[in-house]
């Protein structure tokens, strides 16, 4: 999951209405790593711009993590400077890390 902090448009709990009362996208990820049955364990690590949250335990075909962006609003981390609205070069880019992701998980 990506989000960016400052993102006016989708609400910082991704519609997860339990997280609304905290403020903060964690709840909508608790949420999927207990459905995909990971563990309550989390790791964190920082990027460009953020950090990602990776929860421990989960099955193979079950894995969650969640990137949030400081300061960012609706748009793609790390899309390429003059491609439009939508692109926030100042952030690692998601593109990226959606791509190691699956590399390490999906084979």
């Amino acid at each position: 999951m990506f989000h960016g902090k400052a993102d006016a448009l989708i609400p910082p709990g991704c519609q997860d209405p339990a997280s609304l009362a905290v403020g903060s996208t964690t709840p909508a990820a608790d949420a999927w790593a207990a459905h995909n049955g990971c563990g309550t364990a989390t790791t964190m690590r920082t990027i460009q711009g953020g950090s990602c949250l990776h929860y421990e335990g989960c099955p193979a075909d079950g894995q969650v993590e969640l990137c949030t962006f400081d300061a960012m609003g609706h748009c793609w981390a790390g899309g390429a400077a003059g491609s439009g609205i939508y692109a926030c070069p100042a952030y690692e880019a998601a593109t990226q890390l959606e791509w190691q992701f699956f590399k390490t998980y999906a084979w």
